[in-house]
């Protein structure tokens, strides 16, 4: 022993470990990290006790075995951890697995947890206790069996009597929760009930969170209030008032054939309120109708009962029992007795579940009002290697709040398509054994899930539609729960380094048509250049603020102008607009336009924050003219020669020239040649021979187009920014919120 105690110990901080040596014995060794002897107790308040039992070895038999070792070994004292005191108490390596080593092995006393202590225990026993009881009322308990052979060891052992006539009829043999959490998940838990009364022998949950893998032997399994999850459960009675029991029980195979124990085996069943959820858990196998026991004669129940004796009750709350295969039996008994309003479905009279996909329940008649539809937003994926996950998702709708509540977020690190970390906004669904995720890392891959609740007087439809960040939810990683979704699997990402995104300086549309004659039409033909980093959403002509035309109506936009160009008309002045977004990065705030390939002026319409998306009212303008039916040219005549001029005569040579008297005003000339200053004459050249005149070309368009710029007349034309800010929602889109799920929408590349 490394420490034996005759008298109370008490731990109120700092940090002990206990260890027991290596014993032998002829007959039976001992190795205990602290022995208390009759009538003394531990309290640990504060700081950390730990508690090791050794190897022991018994040598007295033909062959050597191994003998006991405790962790903490009392008789008749008890075991208190209170406030912020830790006890870890456990056995040497060497003795995993063996019969008679123990982590606590209490006989005549009690093992009590409260505040927010914490207690570990680890051993083929981990917890055994005997003439006592198991209390606790906040902290939390780990147990956890060690044994290799799975139906050798236990989590936790708690006996009514070890001695007979011991307790006479004392209140013992029984576990009590009413806070904190209760961890027995790795390893089966056993209540003595054996000639017990109805003050013995019973697991009492009246509070806290509590894990087992499975419990055998109970006299009353009682559950008010708290949270309990377990394997098969078995009890003489099994008692539901409030709060909720949720039982799996795992589908096994054996020579290639599927089987599965019962996940309920009582004598009396009765709920009174709260959730009761019970289910086979099939794993990787396909659920199957089970073929009748070679034993019992019929087929392996859910829930199974003592017919001769046997009464199932279902007085209120809400009893969901599924088989996972249509034709299994749900709950084999004749006595079931039903509450007021509460009604049966999903089962035939022999309760026998009638749909794979719908369960049998038991639950009140009245129907909440149904949720249609859950649309959540803001929800973080971008994170970089080193964020740290965050809770950020929230309910989009107006009204929804009053409907349901998200009940948490989770991330989970994948390895090998299975889950290694876990990482919650809601912390009381961590357990102890689960590793955590604190921050993201480069390369490795993570999966979204949402978990969501409905309200009281509500409850989300079958098949309900999911929308998260404005994708919808595939249906099969859609979940209904018994009081909300379970949303898995919602996007996974492998955070990278980012890569700074370069500004879009230049933003090109080609092909568009710009120029109409009256009467024309419009036709909208506009496009960007393949392999562009944004995308050309639409183009329109306007005349006014009432009157235009949008080039995705009628799909699209048509609410924007109340008059709607169905033709050009000369003499009015038509303004051009185009809307474009960004695939990937902003656009730049000094982003050049080319249209048909010449720059052009703009000014923003709506957002001038939002840089992924440009409304841009253009310079380019058009009025049509009226179009002027050309005459049919006529053919021009054959040019007669030219009149070989004379010879001219010989210029005289002029005088020398006397002071110039001023000269007179010259009149209005007519069409003049370009004139030049008068030089002195020269002899003129032979004329040229004149070339056929070519036919008269066709009318201009009376808008200037090419490398002409076009101009825009100042008609004073403001544009609507109302109607700006309506067509960028409608153009963006949603589901369910309509218009209104444009924030949240990035366009996607096509």
């Amino acid at each position: 022993m490394a420490l034996s105690a005759k008298g109370n110990i008490n731990v109120e901080g700092g940090t002990t470990t206990l260890t027991g040596g290596k014993t032998t014995s002829a007959d039976c060794a001992f190795s205990d990290g602290i022995e208390l002897s009759k009538e003394s107790s531990l309290f640990v308040t504060g700081g950390k006790l730990t508690a090791i039992g050794g190897e022991s070895i018994d040598t007295g038999g033909e062959e050597e075995s191994k003998s006991f070792s405790q962790g903490i070994d009392s008789y008749k004292g008890n075991v208190s951890v209170s406030g912020t005191g830790k006890l870890e108490v456990k056995c040497d390596p060497i003795m995993d697995g063996e019969g008679l080593a123990y982590g606590f092995n209490i006989l005549s006393g009690d093992l009590t947890v409260s505040d927010n202590a914490q207690v570990s225990a680890a051993a083929t026993r981990a917890i055994r206790i005997s003439n006592g009881n198991l209390k606790q009322t906040g902290g939390e308990i780990t147990a956890v069996t060690t044994s290799r052979e799975k139906y050798f060891g236990y989590s936790i052992d708690v006996e009514r009597d070890s001695f007979a006539g011991m307790n006479d009829g004392a209140a013992v043999g029984n576990v009590e929760i009413s806070g904190g959490t209760f961890d027995a998940a790795n390893g089966r838990a056993y209540i003595s009930q054996y000639q017990s009364t109805d003050n013995q022998g019973n697991f009492t949950v009246t509070g806290g969170t509590v894990k087992l893998a499975s419990i055998y032997g109970v006299n009353k399994f009682n559950v008010s209030n708290g949270t309990v999850e377990s394997q098969r459960i078995s009890t003489d009675d099994l008692n539901l008032y409030s709060g909720s029991l949720t039982v799996r029980e795992p589908v096994q195979k054996y020579n290639d054939k599927l089987y599965a124990e019962p996940a309920i085996s009582c004598k009396n069943l009765t709920v009174n309120g709260g959730v009761l959820d019970v289910a086979w858990d099939w794993g990787e196998y396909t659920p199957i109708v089970f073929p009748t026991d070679e034993y019992e004669e019929s087929p392996t129940p859910l829930v199974k009962m003592y017919q001769d004796v046997s009464t199932a009750a279902f007085n209120g709350g809400t009893t969901i029992l599924n088989t996972g295969c249509a034709g299994n039996t749900a709950i084999r008994i004749e006595n079931v007795i039903l509450g007021e309003d509460i009604v049966e479905t999903g089962a035939d009279d022999s309760h026998i579940q009638k749909s794979s996909d719908t369960p049998v329940m038991f639950s009140a008649k009245a129907v909440d009002t149904p949720i249609n539809e859950a649309v959540i937003a803001d929800v973080k994926f971008d994170y970089e290697p080193g964020d740290a996950p965050q809770e950020s998702a929230k309910i989009f709708l107006p009204g929804d709040s009053d409907k349901y509540e998200i009940a948490y977020e989770c991330w989970e690190e994948m390895e090998n398509g299975n889950p290694v970390a876990f990482w919650y906004s809601d912390a009381s669904k961590y357990t102890s054994s689960m590793e955590r995720i604190n921050q993201f890392e480069e390369g490795k891959k993570y999966m979204y899930s949402i978990e969501l609740k409905a309200k009281d007087g509500y409850a989300f439809v079958d098949n309900c539609p999911v929308m998260v960040n404005n994708t919808m939810v595939a249906p099969t990683n859609v979940i209904k729960t018994q009081d909300g979704l379970l949303i898995t699997a919602v996007k996974t990402i492998t955070p990278t380094e980012p890569v700074q995104q370069k500004d879009i300086e230049v933003v090109e549309i080609i092909n568009a048509t710009i120029t109409f004659k009256d009467g024309d039409k419009p036709v909208f033909t506009g496009k960007v250049p393949d392999n562009e980093d944004y995308a050309f959403r639409c183009e329109w002509w306007s005349l006014d603020d009432n009157t235009g035309l949008v080039s995705t109506e009628p799909e699209w936009g048509s609410e924007i102008y109340k008059n709607k160009i169905t033709a050009f008309e000369a003499g009015k002045t038509y303004h051009y607009g185009v809307y474009v977004t960004a695939y990937y990065g902003n656009f730049s705030p000094d982003a050049k336009l080319k249209i048909n390939g010449e720059y052009v002026n703009y000014k923003r319409v709506g957002d001038d924050d939002n840089m992924q998306s440009m409304w841009l009212e253009t310079d380019l303008t058009m009025t049509p003219k009226s179009v002027e039916i050309p005459t049919e040219p006529t053919i021009p005549t054959t040019p007669t020669e030219p009149v070989v001029p004379t010879e001219p005569t010989e210029p005289v040579v002029p005088t020398e020239p006397t002071v110039p008297t001023e000269p007179t005003k010259p009149t209005t000339p007519t069409t003049p040649t370009t004139p030049t200053e008068p030089t002195k004459p020269t002899t003129p050249t032979t004329p040229t021979t004149p070339v056929n005149p070519t036919g008269p070309t066709n009318p201009t368009n009376p808008i200037s187009s090419g490398n002409n710029p076009i101009t825009s007349p100042k008609t004073g034309y403001e544009g609507d920014i109302t109607l700006w800010f309506a067509v960028m929602f409608v153009f963006c889109g949603g589901v369910a919120g309509g218009v209104a799920y444009n924030k949240y929408r990035k366009p996607k590349k096509q």
